[in-house]
């Protein structure tokens, strides 16, 4: 863990130090000037509500329950130099489950199952811009982020002794470099998307199930390829 962090603290340091030209415009072009700030907030809301037996492609069937899944999230960073910034993440996740009736390929069966979690998480951001073809309105950049979150989830059934389930406990901390696109639409917002190309993390789950009998759970990943499925878009403001 130590010598990933070495490795890509060395790769940051050494792309603000140097830059190299290829023929796509000056690398050091002016994209975001020194002193700017840049905020966003994001807030996102799904839920499912199906009953009566309904019946998804075949696929999942007998379906009667609900779910609903709610994020919301906020940024800040401040640029230290021309292009390069620091900042802060802070987000939150709500997930709720109730599936009353539910039965997967006829094989699996989720009835009576109610599932509950809630994660908070904050990250430290460092990001390098660069502009193409010393464009004043589109650039690549490159973002590395520190991560650490903290959360629960309870999973239980409904029976005559009444909820009967586990509680755990999770923590995690990755480290991860981000890669992606921003696009000015107006002279101070601007339209993103990025996505991780590079991830190490760390989870512990603490489990205690009915009450009684308690387990845990560590783990460590590591990522070197781009996950299509992280992909985000976002609409910065810049003052």
């Amino acid at each position: 863990m130590k010598r990933i962090l070495i490795a890509l603290l060395t790769l940051f340091i050494a792309a603000n130090l140097s830059a190299f030209d290829r023929g796509l415009g000056n690398p050091k072009s002016l994209y975001v000037e020194k002193g700017s700030k840049a905020v966003d907030f994001t807030v996102g809301y799904n839920s499912l509500n199906a009953s009566d037996g309904m019946n998804l492609l075949g696929i999942v069937t007998e379906m009667d329950g609900k779910a609903a899944l709610f994020n919301t999230g906020a940024f800040f960073s401040w640029f230290v130099k021309d292009n390069v910034s620091v900042g802060i993440r802070v987000g939150y996740n709500n997930l709720m489950f109730d599936g009353n009736s539910i039965n997967i390929f006829k094989l699996v069966d989720l009835s009576n199952r109610h599932l509950r979690a809630e994660t908070y998480e904050a990250s430290f951001a460092a990001r390098r811009y660069m502009p193409l073809f010393n464009s004043k309105f589109f650039a690549l950049f490159c973002e590395g982020r520190l991560t650490g979150s903290l959360g629960y989830s309870k999973s239980y059934e409904e029976t005559e002794r009444g909820k009967e389930g586990s509680y755990t406990d999770i923590y995690s901390a990755s480290l991860a470099m981000y890669v992606g696109a921003s696009f000015f639409v107006t002279d101070n917002i601007a339209v993103e998307v990025s996505l991780p190309s590079l991830s190490c993390s760390m989870n512990w789950r603490n489990q205690i199930e009915k009450q009684e009998k308690k387990s845990s759970l560590n783990g460590l990943s590591f990522t070197n390829k781009a996950n299509v499925l992280g992909i985000s878009f976002g609409v910065v403001t810049y003052f």
